[in-house]
């Protein structure tokens, strides 16, 4: 019975080490840094951007992103919940909030380099 024991607690250490490695490791065919490995390691460039505050009464709306260019609107993109700040490149967007029971509220908005457009918006009941 303290071999049964044994094996069990050894199999179960194995195991919860084996389980750890795999999560501290990139997956197949990743790494951490492809770039430092090949010996091509660059700084990191940063995006121009500009943001948007997004409130709404009541909060706790969800703010969804469209990105409007020549070619058109693109795809709707989740962007958190209100109120929060989203850092984005500069240019044309559709800001969409939603909340269960309350009828959605849009607004077309045009982000600048380094400015911040505040959006605020009233949903009302359905």
């Amino acid at each position: 019975m303290k071999n049964l024991s044994r094996i069990f607690v050894i199999t179960s250490l194995a195991f919860a080490l084996a389980s750890l490695a795999a999560c501290a490791r990139p997956p197949a065919g990743e790494s951490k840094n492809a770039n430092a490995q090949k010996g091509q390691e660059k700084p990191t460039q940063t995006e121009p951007t500009g943001a948007i505050e997004a409130t709404s009464t009541p909060s706790g709306a969800q703010v969804i992103l469209i990105e409007i260019t020549e070619a058109g609107a693109g795809e709707p993109k989740p962007r958190g919940v209100t109120p929060t700040t989203i850092t984005i490149p500069p240019g044309k967007y559709t800001v969409h909030f939603e909340k269960t029971g309350y009828r959605f509220f849009q607004k077309e908005i045009n982000v600048k380099l380094n400015e911040t457009v505040k959006v605020a918006a009233s949903l009302r009941k359905q």
